[in-house]
């Protein structure tokens, strides 16, 4: 389980969670306004890491032994769930092209 755990751990670094978003921003943005919006993503992604991992170590502590950490998995994945839904909010990829051709 372990060995797993530290493949899947090396395979999948937290900075590949950033691609996503930096892709629509660019994607979306003039070529420009493009490093400010690069700038954006990183700051927003690293404040959120930030509270994230402290609202989790709130709710592990204000709990006491195991319940925190199942209460507060359960919030990461009311959370994580949210954020599918917005996806379904984003541009088709037909459109997506459309809007990367008119901003070269």
């Amino acid at each position: 389980m372990k060995k797993n755990l530290t493949l899947l751990c090396k395979n999948y670094p937290a900075s590949l969670s950033r691609r996503g978003s930096r892709y629509i921003v660019l994607s979306e943005s003039k070529p420009q306004e493009r490093g400010a919006g690069q700038a954006i993503v990183n700051m927003l992604s690293s404040a959120g890491q930030l509270i994230g991992g402290a609202l989790i170590g709130g709710v592990i502590a204000s709990f006491s032994g195991i319940l925190g950490y199942g209460v507060s998995l359960i919030l990461a994945a009311i959370v994580g769930f949210i954020a599918f839904l917005f996806t379904f909010k984003l541009k088709g990829r037909d459109e997506q092209f459309e809007t990367m051709k008119s901003n070269q």
